[in-house]
């Protein structure tokens, strides 16, 4: 591991986890209870997790052309859209 890594991430990451374990009786809980509870990495998933992941991300890819289009057709009929789009 690069030294840099070690001098930043890990000790961030020990003092994450042991505020964490705390729980509520940790000052920095009001935040720390938004992070997520699971891992969000690809790679810390099980093999099932991350075939589920790959089969919802082939759902969205397949479903793109008819959003596309459908945005499309609203852009065409309401043109007006386009302002609000470049607020």
């Amino acid at each position: 591991m690069p030294e840099e890594v070690w001098d930043s991430s890990v000790p961030l990451a020990i003092a994450l986890a042991a505020e964490r374990k705390k729980g509520d009786q940790s000052e920095f809980w009001p935040h720390l209870r938004l992070l997520p509870a699971e891992p969000q990495a690809l790679w810390l998933k099980t093999p099932a997790e991350q075939s589920a992941i790959y089969d919802d991300l082939g759902d969205l890819i397949r479903a793109l052309p008819s959003i596309l289009l459908y945005f499309l057709t609203a852009l065409a009929t309401f043109p007006c859209m386009l302002d609000v789009l470049y607020i």
